[in-house]
């Protein structure tokens, strides 16, 4: 007597959509809320904090400076620029758990931006940093590199 599963092929079948549903589960769960690098450190750090309390949740970062040029861009072993606007200071730090140096591009799968005036936390991670760096204008290297693609492919077309 053959029941439904015991069917050629219906075996097969059924175990290859439980481990498909299985790995959708897994991919699904492991995206948790956000895709920041270092996210379980970085949903510690709320604004208004401080950027000591900041530092003592991160930790030492990774980056060493190489010379006396790279030693004011590199804070606690986190790379740090620095804005001028209306007379506010703003610091970007940039979050990394992989060694690197200064001469790698900022992307969003090696680093994630903590923003502060002067040094109280406005924006941490890159959804809050996005939406501040175009409030503040300030650099943005997600979308500055969007812009300057768009910029690029604009001047490469034939002209009419």
């Amino acid at each position: 007597m053959h029941t439904l599963l015991s069917a050629p092929g219906t075996r097969a079948r059924a175990l290859a959509r439980l481990v498909l549903f299985g790995a959708v589960f897994v991919s699904v769960a492991a995206c948790g809320g956000s895709d920041d690098v270092g996210n379980a450190k970085i949903s510690q750090i709320d604004t208004g904090m401080t950027k000591d309390s900041v530092f003592s949740i991160l930790g030492e970062g990774p980056l060493v400076a190489v010379d006396a040029f790279e030693q004011p861009q590199i804070e606690r072993g986190f790379r740090r620029q620095q804005y001028l606007v209306n007379g506010e200071t703003f610091s970007v730090i940039w979050y990394r758990e992989l060694p690197g140096s200064l001469n790698d591009a900022i992307a969003d799968t090696i680093s994630t931006p903590i923003l502060l005036q002067g040094d109280t936390v406005i924006a941490a991670g890159w959804k809050a940093y996005n939406k501040k760096s175009m409030e503040l204008n300030l650099p943005n290297p997600s979308r500055d590199a969007e812009r300057l693609d768009s910029i690029s492919a604009s001047q490469s077309r034939p002209q009419p």
